[in-house]
């Protein structure tokens, strides 16, 4: 499952240095003073390229700690008695109707699919995170989700 995310976040982060190779580059060619003051091609183009560097680092950083939090599942060194980084985590709402999660420092409400089924991405920092991060299993926890409050019950947590 994290190796799907870390592709997807290293595919992310090369077409986000494409991209911003592809800004400066457009700012390169415009050389010079501006004709006018209408002409802003070369500091619009500056100002994608620093954007876009910046969501390459983002990226980086993101793949850093997926990277990071594999090597740590892979070392069975994830605790399954409260929900924290890198847990997989199946609630249950009011109607019986199970969702599965997995909490990661990133990559936060992409859909993972496995043999397990289907899993989104939830990281401590959203609504939904912070509420289970630290519950223990067949704990409940309320949370407003679009505008509606939310009650879940944790029945299980690998």
């Amino acid at each position: 499952m994290f190796d799907l995310l870390i592709q997807r976040v290293k595919a992310a982060r090369e077409l986000a240095d494409l991209r911003q190779k592809a800004s400066q580059s457009e700012a390169n060619m415009h050389v010079g003073a501006m004709a006018s003051r209408y002409d802003t091609f070369k500091e619009e183009a500056q100002y994608l390229a620093g954007a876009q560097g910046l969501r390459a680092h983002e990226l980086s950083k993101e793949l850093f700690d997926l990277q990071r939090l594999r090597e740590l599942i892979l070392q069975n060194a994830i605790p399954t008695n409260r929900v924290c980084l890198g847990n997989i985590v199946v609630v249950e709402n009011e109607s019986g109707e199970k969702k599965n999660y997995l909490v990661a420092s990133g990559s936060g409400g992409q859909l993972v699919e496995t043999d397990k089924g289907m899993f989104q991405v939830v990281t401590p920092m959203s609504p939904l995170g912070r509420a289970l991060v630290g519950k223990k299993m067949g704990e409940n926890i309320e949370v407003v989700l679009g505008g509606i409050g939310l009650t879940f019950e944790v029945i299980a947590i690998e």
